[in-house]
């Protein structure tokens, strides 16, 4: 299987993935901080599966943050 590893994945879970025979093009790597839209226009150039940056905990309310942030509604 393609994917494109985002910049925040572990790289455990790259190595991991890539031991375990999957064609992994990982951010970090190959161009690190470039933009969330490069990110995926980088997956869909390679017609792989995007593994984005995990949630992030909210320890002062014990929920987890999406990323990008949810704009509030009016």
């Amino acid at each position: 299987m393609k994917l494109v590893a985002d910049e925040n994945v572990d790289k455990p879970i790259v190595d991991a993935l890539r031991a375990a025979g999957h064609e992994v093009w990982y951010v970090a790597e190959q161009a690190p901080g470039i933009t969330d839209e490069a990110v995926i226009a980088a997956s869909v150039g390679r017609d792989a599966l995007l593994l984005p940056r995990p949630a992030l905990p909210n320890i002062e309310s014990g929920r987890s943050l999406r990323w990008p942030p949810r704009k509030a509604k009016a």
